[in-house]
């Protein structure tokens, strides 16, 4: 990092700034706070404030910067009583706050208060990935210059605790490379983590893809969630044939329930398909999870895993055309975060030309959780069929369909969102109703590249 302000060329300030290093621990409260904005992330710059009971003024306000503290340091009595005496309570060591650190020396800075409550300190993260990982700590101490030595030095209540993280990656994970024993359905897997620019959000945004889709070419989606501070996987699993073809035409009322069960757990649940645990969504997430936990210890992946498995507590799942059915099904088995349906579901009996008997199933993740996206000229998933699926998953409850076009997040508070607005795909492309809600060519975009559904993808899915 670099130094942002050079403190005044005062006679004797170098030797009080060594002198604090070694004053001696008074508990004091001062009533300061200091508080980091945003998340620090290579090539980015990071702020942080220090907030005061009440104005100051006249007084040199001191950033130090050190190696993380194990907690109030004690330490024998200043070099030179003359210049400084301490209160407040000393956060960093003593022993290394003037040594080697591939940051900047110590004090990080110095301001010269002017009668506000509030100082603040922002710094420039260098674009090295020798960074990535390093933890540091930073404290605020001032000086009274105006009254004569020894100066009063106090130090902050409290420091902040930083750690330097990674630039936001989309990587392309085969599944294959997470557990060998994966040898069907082989696209890649997308990962992306947070953004360094946002805090984050402490969630997981898992896209179920439709039938025969990759994650690849739905990645402004996993993009936009994790520039919202959310951890983003785009998950191949077996997603070919559609399980409407499996199923519709079955006259077991819960052939779509088993067939989705055994395709989301591996257990062998229906005689319409063949799916072994490894192969299962929950296997391939796991792995996943446990690979990037595993290769990128730095990016907060391992949150995401309770005992070895899923945290489902902390996803939201969604999914589009077959992975939105997926992603209701996981709904009515765990409690997640959200449920998201682009373009879905689309399970309907044809004999006796009905919804899909599990749509009333109990939730265990409420209602009040999930959304639907839809396009009223969808040519797969027709739009008379998806407000009678939606009317029984019970999304009618938060009020009736409302459209996006020209409209401004919450809709109404609506759970059941549609659009009209045309495709963006070329003429040859398939179905590009269907998948303009979410699959990237399809998808709308502004002049300067951005999805017109954005705001949409940010109200239902990354809150």
């Amino acid at each position: 990092m670099s130094r942002i302000d050079r403190w005044p060329a005062r006679a004797g300030v170098a030797a009080c700034a060594a002198a604090m290093a070694m004053a001696p621990c008074v508990a004091q409260g001062t009533g300061r706070t200091l508080a980091l904005v945003g998340t620090p992330g290579i090539g980015q710059t990071l702020t942080i404030t220090e907030t005061f009971p009440a104005p100051q003024s006249g007084k040199l306000n001191l950033w130090i910067v050190a190696r993380p503290f194990a907690g109030a340091v004690p330490t024998p009595p200043p070099l030179d009583p003359v210049w400084l005496h301490a209160t407040g309570q000393m956060r960093v060591d003593p022993a290394d706050v003037f040594g080697p650190a591939p940051l900047a020396p110590v004090p990080f800075a110095a301001h010269v208060l002017a009668g506000g409550t509030t100082d603040a300190l922002t710094v420039s993260v260098p674009n090295d990935l020798s960074l990535l990982g390093f933890a540091f700590d930073v404290q605020a101490v001032d000086l009274d210059l105006s009254t004569p030595a020894p100066w009063a030095a106090a130090w902050s209540d409290n420091d902040v605790a930083i750690t330097i993280g990674p630039p936001s990656v989309a990587r392309l994970v085969p599944p294959a490379t997470t557990d060998p024993a994966i040898t069907t359905f082989l696209d890649n897997h997308v990962a992306i983590n947070p953004a360094p620019t946002v805090v984050a959000k402490g969630r997981l945004f898992v896209l179920l893809v439709g039938t025969s889709g990759k994650p690849e070419n739905q990645q402004a989606v996993l993009a936009a969630g994790a520039a919202r501070g959310y951890h983003a996987i785009g998950l191949m699993y077996p997603n070919t044939p559609s399980v409407g073809s499996l199923c519709g035409n079955s006259l077991d009322p819960d052939a779509f329930w088993d067939a989705r069960r055994e395709i989301l757990t591996g257990q062998d649940l229906s005689p319409l398909l063949a799916i072994s645990p490894v192969e299962s969504i929950d296997h391939r997430l796991t792995a996943l999870l446990a690979w990037l936990a595993a290769n990128h210890p730095g990016e907060g992946w391992a949150t995401y895993l309770a005992s070895g498995q899923p945290d489902w507590s902390k996803v939201v799942v969604a999914g589009h055309s077959q992975g939105g059915g997926h992603a209701g099904v996981i709904g009515k088995l765990r409690d997640v975060a959200r449920v998201v349906c682009f373009a879905s579901p689309a399970d309907w009996r044809n004999v006796p030309n009905a919804p899909a008997t599990w749509y009333a199933r109990p939730n265990v993740t409420p209602i009040d959780r999930w959304y639907g996206f839809g396009h009223l000229q969808d040519e797969l998933v027709v739009w008379p069929r998806l407000s009678v699926i939606w009317s029984a998953m019970g999304l009618g409850a938060f009020g009736p369909p409302a459209s996006v076009d020209g409209g401004a997040p919450p809709y109404g508070n609506s759970r059941q969102l549609t659009t009209n607005l045309p495709h963006a795909a070329p003429a040859w492309y398939p179905a590009p109703f269907h998948s303009a809600t979410v699959v990237d060519l399809a998808t709308p975009t502004l002049p300067g590249g951005a999805a017109v559904y954005l705001p949409v993808w940010s109200h239902i899915c990354f809150p």
